[in-house]
Parts: structure tokens; C-alpha cells; sequence
């Protein structure tokens, strides 16, 4: 059962929380934006910038290990090659 919004923020302690952690995130949030742009082009919804968002961000983590989280494997499960 999740808790009510007061119960989170009264136990939420922002100062035990790390810079890992923000960067974690952020890339778990990139990732998210990779798969919906390789996800559309498979769908055949295809844009310049949609192509230049996902070789962006595949070029940016493709060798980024968070949290003993190897990113470069999690993209390339869904890395387009140029068609």
C-alpha cells in the first residue's frame, strides 16, 4: 500500500540522498527517452530529431556504468542500426 502524500514528505531527507543518485536518475530517465524514440521508429514514426535524440543519447551511455548497472547493455537491447 503506498503512503499518503503528508507521510512521504515527512519522512523525505533530501541530505541523504547523493549525487549517484541524481546521476542514476538522469540516466534512467534518458533511457526512457531512448526506448520511446526507438520505439516510434519502429513504429515508422520517423523525424530528424527524433533519429538525433536516439543517437545522442545511445552515443552519450553506451559505456556508462551506474549503480553496477551496465547501460551500454540495457541500450543496446533496443539500438536501431541505420536503416
Amino acid at each position: 500500500m503506498l503512503s499518503p502524500p503528508y507521510e512521504i514528505k515527512k519522512s523525505f531527507k533530501p541530505d541523504e540522498f547523493k549525487f549517484e543518485d541524481a546521476m542514476l536518475l538522469t540516466a534512467c530517465d534518458h533511457y526512457s527517452a531512448f526506448i520511446e524514440a526507438s520505439l516510434s521508429h519502429e513504429f515508422g514514426i520517423k523525424s530528424h530529431h527524433l533519429e538525433e535524440a536516439r543517437k545522442s543519447i545511445y552515443d552519450e551511455y553506451k559505456y556508462k556504468n551506474f549503480a553496477g548497472i551496465n547501460f551500454g547493455t540495457l541500450f543496446d537491447y533496443f539500438r536501431i542500426e541505420n536503416k
